[in-house]
């Protein structure tokens, strides 16, 4: 009898141990016969999503093979009914992987949805392994001392699922996730967003691990943000006080998944934000004056805030998109309609006449002294709790917080 892969990468193996697509094998004296096989190692060449385990959560993409046996006979051959199977499914995951190509390194901005995190688990094979728990963790904030006005407890780096229902379209820091995120591998990458922290002048280290596969290397990204410092104060401060993005659907890979027909309008709305810096407030003790003195000033920590502006949208390509609707705080919507032909329709948004609605907030005063220093010309003369969500410390960096005259340089 003759047996013979058809497909899957498999080979057939004769009582030498020497492998090979066909095999001949005698039959026994009940007809049998028997074709040891060794399983394909890729399952990307005959590729069958299935569930290995009844409690997975996940399916696994395993490697179909197809063996034929055929038996000679006096009136000719003599086929089976239908091809034998076999399934090859990934073994233990020994690697994660970053299948968007990412470097170590990544720029962002503060509060902001700065990455996705695409990442899979792999065999020693490089196939992808389902159901492995991964544990993604932001670290805590390092902070840049250089920055004269640094915020002594900035927010850290947020983690979250894309995808989960709780997040808002285009997240920012505290809307949703959390330090850490749990998420099974599946057949596709994981995908979770990083949403930087609260200082400019900080990065944020964000670390996926394996924990149930102690021999599994994590994977660590670092996030900063490029920003501007005053050469002569040290004050550090954004590059640019506005930010306009519009989020994409992306494959694990990172890449624009978003797609029509040439001539076609693009199955719904997208989505463009215009947010304002909106810096956080704090006392700082500032050395060139004679005697020096208690200021309240901006902090390199804030958040982006909701603004409002005109624009001027085009599309590439040959392509339209109709004019921005407002649909929320600092949310716009358009729709899109590809060019003639085949290609990159790349949609561009200009904003002009930005306004935003800034909360500058007051310093919480001692009752009984007073404040460190003299307030802004926007507080009350006693002093008034801080106007928005986040209470920030009365303490400078490396410096005392007793009221009074503050220490020399």
């Amino acid at each position: 009898m003759t047996f013979g892969t058809v497909d899957g990468g498999g080979t057939l193996v004769n009582e030498g141990g020497e492998e090979s697509p066909s095999l001949v094998v005698e039959t026994d004296l009940l007809g049998r016969a028997l074709a040891p096989m060794r399983l394909g190692r890729y399952t990307s060449d005959n590729p069958i999503v299935e569930i290995e385990d009844p409690f997975d959560e996940e399916p696994s993409r395993a490697l179909l093979h197809h063996v034929d046996a055929v038996v000679r006979t006096g009136t000719g051959p003599i086929a089976v009914d239908a091809p034998f199977t076999a399934l090859g499914f990934p073994g233990e995951p020994v690697s994660l992987r970053r299948t968007d190509g990412a470097t170590p390194f990544v720029e962002g901005l503060p509060g902001q949805w700065s990455d996705t995190f695409h990442v899979t688990a792999e065999d020693a094979e490089g196939n992808p392994v389902s159901n492995v728990e991964l544990l993604f963790q932001a670290g805590p904030a390092e902070i840049d001392e250089s920055c004269t006005n640094g915020s002594i407890l900035p927010d850290g780096a947020n983690v979250f699922e894309v995808g989960d229902p709780s997040c808002p379209s285009i997240p920012h820091l505290g809307d949703c996730g959390g330090p850490s995120a749990i998420v099974d591998s599946g057949i596709e990458a994981a995908q979770v967003g990083v949403l930087l922290g609260s200082s400019l002048a900080a990065t944020y280290p964000v670390t996926v691990s394996a924990p149930e596969w102690s021999e599994v290397e994590p994977i660590t990204t670092t996030y900063f943000a490029t920003y501007q410092q005053n050469p002569f104060t040290g004050e550090c401060a954004p590059v640019t006080a506005v930010d306009l993005r519009s989020p994409f659907w992306a494959d694990e890979q990172g890449r624009n998944v978003q797609a029509a027909n040439p001539s076609s309008e693009y199955p719904g709305r997208l989505p463009i934000e215009i947010r304002a810096w909106q810096a956080d407030y704090d006392w700082w003790c500032n050395p060139t004056a004679s005697p020096c003195v208690w200021e309240w000033r901006e902090t390199d920590s804030g958040e982006w805030v909701p603004a409002r502006g005109h624009l001027e949208l085009s599309v590439g390509q040959g392509g339209s998109a109709t004019p921005a609707e407002t649909i929320g705080p600092g949310l716009y919507a358009t729709l899109l309609t590809t060019g003639p032909e085949p290609s990159f329709n790349a949609l561009t948004a200009h904003a002009t006449e930005v306004q935003a609605t800034l909360d500058l907030p007051c310093p919480v005063c001692d009752p009984t002294s007073g404040c460190l220093g003299d307030l802004p010309w926007w507080c009350p003369a006693s002093g008034a709790r801080p106007t928005r969500g986040r209470r920030r410390t009365s303490t400078s960096r490396g410096r005392s917080t007793a009221c009074g005259p503050c220490d020399p340089p």
